[in-house]
C-alpha cells in the first residue's frame, strides 16, 4: 500500500495509523456496477462499526478506475482513505490476495494476516457488525443482540407465518 495512504478529501495520512486495526482492502471503481451497488452498504456498516461503535476498523480503498481524475473523483466519495493511485501495483497487490472481481473486501487482522477475502460476504451477512472482526472464529460464536434501537426498528416490522 506505501507509505502514506490518500485520506478522504486528498490529503495525506500515514500507513502506520493502520497498525492495531483490522483493515479491509476494498478492492473496487467507479464504473464498476456492482460496486455502485455495494459502497453505500460498505459505508453505513463502516459508520457504524468505527464511528458509532469505536471498534478498531479501517477500510483501504484500493481502486481500478482507469484514470487518475476517475480515482481522485471515487475516492472524495469514500469517508475512509485510498492507496495511492498506481494501477500495476494495485493489480499486483489484487492478484497476491487472490480477487479477480470487483467489488472484492478482504479483510486482515492487526498482525497483517488474512481473515477471509470474502469479506463482502460477511459485511451483506452481518451489516451492523455484530460478529466483527468477521474472522471464523467470530462467526462460529453465539450473536451478539442487535443494539436496542435496531430491536425496536425490527419489532415494527410486519411478521409473516412461515
Amino acid at each position: 500500500l506505501g507509505d502514506t495512504l490518500r485520506a478522504p478529501g486528498g490529503g495525506k495520512v500515514s500507513a502506520s495509523d493502520l497498525a492495531g486495526r483490522v483493515v479491509g482492502l476494498y478492492f473496487s471503481a467507479s464504473w464498476c456496477g456492482p460496486c455502485k451497488h455495494f459502497t453505500p452498504q460498505l459505508i453505513r456498516t463502516y459508520c457504524q462499526v468505527k464511528l458509532a461503535e469505536g471498534k478498531p476498523w479501517e477500510v483501504v480503498l484500493v481502486s481500478s478506475d482507469r484514470t487518475a481524475a476517475d480515482f481522485d473523483k471515487y475516492a472524495d466519495s469514500m469517508p475512509w482513505p485510498a492507496a495511492h493511485y498506481h494501477q500495476e501495483r494495485l493489480a499486483g497487490l489484487a492478484q497476491r490476495l487472490g480477487v479477480s472481481s470487483l467489488p472484492s473486501l478482504v479483510l486482515v487482522d492487526a498482525s497483517g494476516k488474512v481473515l477471509t477475502v470474502e469479506g463482502r460476504d460477511r459485511i451483506t451477512d452481518d451489516p451492523l457488525g455484530l460478529r466483527f472482526p468477521w474472522s471464523q472464529q467470530a462467526l462460529d460464536a453465539p450473536a451478539l443482540d442487535a443494539p436496542a434501537a435496531d430491536q425496536a426498528q425490527a419489532a415494527e416490522q410486519p411478521h409473516t407465518a412461515a
